[in-house]
């Protein structure tokens, strides 16, 4: 393809509508100057031969080619865009200062919509409405009450785009030298300030291998390390006994002074001066506030050593990484690394986590297997200049991910928490079946499909948080039998991961009688058999008209279980819930919608909070609309925008 305007240029077809609009900030309603606004310019069907320009000084750019149009608005904060053909077109604006956004939004990153234009129209008054970013600020000091120097402060942020609230690390700041921080800039939302400790125990042990692997040129040797998914190994910290103690940031390398027979350390704190979560105070941030005076003080506690053994199916395993967790930092379903302690195994299995203050904790272990290297990679002789002669595999080591957990409670004195074996976790297995007229994926496709279990609470597996990496083989094979990965215990979402061909829908994925498509798949340890993933080629729709809008705002329509109880209890499984936006003529449609029965409602976008929860669905109760779908149906239904508080 060639630059446009070049011979395989797309010819151009001028229109005659004219769009005359304003970017204005969504909370002031003041004009943006020198907003950048940007209107998309496609080959197929876009936008050809439009022309832009700036009210007041300014050359008009010429004709457009394929690609986007853009323009700077006035003092007033007005743009023109002319010669437009009949079509449907997203703009978006951009200024510094501000969240990008585009035309139809009526708040930070919410739902936008293209503008339709007919041949020959002239549009005036459209508004981007576009917010600024907030910061948060305060002061951190130390025990004594001195500025507190080089310390992390990250900003979570409260997010349900699942159903269920997480904390999100989105920000991180370092004090300065007067212990000052600014955490900025920031999404207009709902924060949690924090500062995360976390002691991280090195067996000297480690350290000096992979020192001996990196100096003898096989970097093969370090596959081991960075497959454990836990702390890399580093020279740097306090030794203690024959390990390495690193706590706090780079600035604070070093442990607090003894207490006793145990290292104190500080705590991980949450504003205002809570050690856990739940206790915290949630900031709101709106557009273009700073909330200042967030101030922090650290406290430094006394500590003890857990000490144990992890065993996998044939004995002690090296390099497994133990991760420390308080039960309040998992009942938050925090989605970021605020570990209290971790550590690797010694070659005999055995580990030790220095510098634990008193809690309730939950230790976890995963522990993955060495990556497989392709031949055609370690062949190759750049690749083979790094990893260095390959040794051959530990017959020690797991070939697939092995996973264990305990609660340990640490008070005064130091815990053995014993030896903690590690399972391979359960695995789902089944076929995938296509029930319908239209012709079926080929069986060499059928293979690029992987199923896929996500966990609902966030909680269930540690570096990730729910993620399983995927096997190197085929998980489903060309008559569409599949088997998973194996899963520790827990609550999971199931999907299928790959393409297929165009028209077709999973809708149904059922195990041991139950479709796990709308509730949680539970996972208690044992495999399980027998599992049927239904596609259909018979596509479900809801469509209809949204009236009462007011004037230039834009509709939303919202599609959720009527059984309401029983989809909050599941998760909120994000397949049964479907959010549109009507186009400025009001119609909807939401496709791919699985059977059963739902509530329909129409609302203003200003009354959809970013983060629908259960009071929000409650308060819908009485003025949603109910439809009962089967499979294939396409039903019709008309809205008037609700108001709720």
């Amino acid at each position: 393809m060639g630059a446009p305007g070049g011979p395989d240029a797309v010819p151009q077809t001028a229109g005659t509508a004219i769009l005359l609009g304003q970017v204005v900030d969504g909370s002031t309603g003041q004009p943006i100057d020198s907003a950048a606004v940007t209107l998309m310019v496609g080959r197929g069907g876009g936008v050809r031969g439009a022309q832009a320009m700036m009210i007041g000084p300014g050359v008009p750019p010429g004709p457009a080619a394929s690609g986007p149009t853009r323009l700077m608005t006035d003092a007033s904060g007005h743009f023109v865009f002319h010669n437009l053909p009949a079509g449907s077109f997203p703009i978006t604006a951009t200024a510094p200062g501000y969240i990008s956004g585009a035309y139809g939004q009526a708040r930070p990153n919410g739902p936008s919509r293209p503008v339709d234009v007919a041949d020959g129209a002239r549009l005036g008054d459209l508004k981007i409405r576009l917010w600024k970013f907030g910061a948060i600020t305060g002061v951190v000091t130390d025990d004594l009450g001195e500025p507190a120097v080089g310390v992390a402060i990250s900003a979570l942020r409260k997010s349900s785009a699942t159903g269920v609230p997480r904390l999100v690390q989105t920000l991180t700041a370092t004090t300065d030298d007067r212990g000052e921080y600014r955490l900025a800039p920031l999404l207009p939302g709902d924060y949690l300030v924090a500062i995360s400790e976390t002691s991280v125990t090195m067996p000297v042990a480690a350290v000096q291998s992979v020192m001996d692997t990196v100096l003898s040129g096989r970097g093969a040797g370090l596959l081991d390390f960075v497959a454990s998914g836990g702390p890399p190994p580093s020279a740097g910290g306090t030794r203690i006994g024959d390990n390495l103690l690193q706590v706090g940031g780079d600035l604070r390398a070093a442990p607090l002074p003894l207490t006793g027979s145990h290292v104190s350390v500080y705590l991980t704190e949450y504003f205002p001066a809570v050690s856990v979560p739940a206790q915290a105070t949630l900031l709101t941030v709106k557009s273009g506030e700073e909330r200042s005076g967030i101030n922090l003080q650290l406290r430094a506690v006394a500590t003890a050593t857990v000490t144990g053994a992890v065993m996998g199916p044939t004995g002690p395993l090296a390099n497994a990484p133990v991760e420390l967790t308080l039960a309040a930092v998992d009942d938050a379903a925090l989605t970021s690394d605020f570990d209290t302690a971790k550590t690797l195994t010694r070659a005999d299995g055995t580990f030790a986590l220095l510098a634990v203050p008193a809690g309730q904790y939950t230790a976890r272990i995963v522990k993955m297997p060495r990556p497989v290297i392709p031949p055609e990679l370690t062949s190759n002789p750049f690749v083979a200049s790094i990893l260095g002669p390959m040794s051959a595999p530990d017959p020690t080591q797991p070939t697939v991910p092995l996973y264990g957990q305990v609660a340990v409670t640490v008070a005064a004195s130091d815990v053995s928490v014993g030896s903690i074996g590690l399972l391979e976790g359960a695995k789902l297995s089944g076929r995938i079946e296509f029930v319908g007229t239209a012709p079926p994926p080929p069986p060499q496709q059928m293979q690029s499909l992987n199923v896929v279990l996500t966990s609902v609470d966030g909680r269930s597996l540690p570096n990730g948080r729910g993620f399983v990496p995927e096997g190197s083989t085929p998980m489903v094979d060309q008559s569409g039998q599949f088997k998973t990965v194996g899963y520790p215990p827990g609550r999971y979402t199931l999907s299928v991961r790959g393409s297929v061909p165009s028209g077709w829908t999973l809708k149904s994925a059922v195990v041991n009688g139950r479709d796990v498509l709308t509730a949680p798949l539970e996972i208690t340890g044992a495999d399980l058999d027998g599992a049927v993933l239904t596609y259909t080629d018979k596509s479900t729709q809801v469509s209809g008209v949204v009236r009462g809008a007011p004037t230039g705002e834009t509709a939303v329509v919202l599609i959720y279980p009527v059984d309401l109880k029983t989809w909050i209890a599941g998760g909120m499984n994000a397949r049964l819930f479907h959010q549109t936006t009507a186009s400025a003529t009001g119609s909807y449609s939401a496709t791919n919608v699985l059977p059963g029965d739902y509530c329909v409602v129409a609302l203003d976008e200003t009354d959809v909070p970013e983060n629908p929860d259960a009071v929000f669905f409650d308060a819908l109760a009485g003025v949603a609309t109910h439809i009962t779908l089967a499979d294939g149906d396409k039903k019709t239904a008309d809205l008037t925008v609700v108001r709720i508080k």
